[in-house]
């Protein structure tokens, strides 16, 4: 099993707790729930404005730092 499956089956157990501790309704209840959304393709569509999607890491689990 190489470094990518052990975080694989690491995630999947954490998503198993995660889905028991946290319900629909305890979302639903959250006072953010029922605020506006912001449209995610017409924001980076929107050709008056520069739309950058980007991810900055220091490290990857299989390539190292």
């Amino acid at each position: 099993m190489n470094i990518l499956d052990e975080i694989i089956e690491v995630k999947k157990e954490e998503v198993k707790l995660l889905r028991r501790d946290y319900s629909f309704s305890r979302f639903a209840d959250s006072e953010y729930f029922s605020k506006g959304r912001i449209p995610f393709f017409s924001q980076l569509s929107n050709n008056t404005r520069i739309a950058i999607i980007a991810e900055i890491k220091k490290a990857s689990p299989s390539k190292g730092i």
